[in-house]
């Protein structure tokens, strides 16, 4: 991968041509942020993306139950032909607004 690539060019090529320390400001600078880097990445893939919260499922009425639960009504994105709400019909519950 690309972050594989730059760390072995940086301590295999680059600070051997150059004569760098481990210890010397550059490599410090480097390893420092290929560690937030890599961290960064570990955190994006093990983070649930989270889902529709359970209270926007569909009610009798066919409007979402957190309405009728007495909850905010939110502005809504809405079909461009129906003027209906959005709905996943995956998870059978309407799709909020992009974040």
């Amino acid at each position: 991968t690309i972050m594989g690539s730059m760390y072995v060019s940086f301590c295999w090529s680059y600070m051997p041509a150059l004569g760098l320390a481990v210890s010397s400001t550059s490599s410090v600078v480097f390893h420092s942020s290929f560690v937030l880097a890599a961290l960064s990445y570990e955190r994006g893939l093990v983070t649930d993306p989270g889902g529709i919260p359970e209270n926007w499922r569909k009610g009798e009425d066919g409007r979402p139950i957190f309405e009728a639960e007495g909850g905010r009504i939110f502005t809504y994105e809405r079909k461009k032909k129906t003027g209906e709400l959005r709905f996943c019909s995956k998870e059978n519950k309407f799709k909020p607004d992009r974040a």
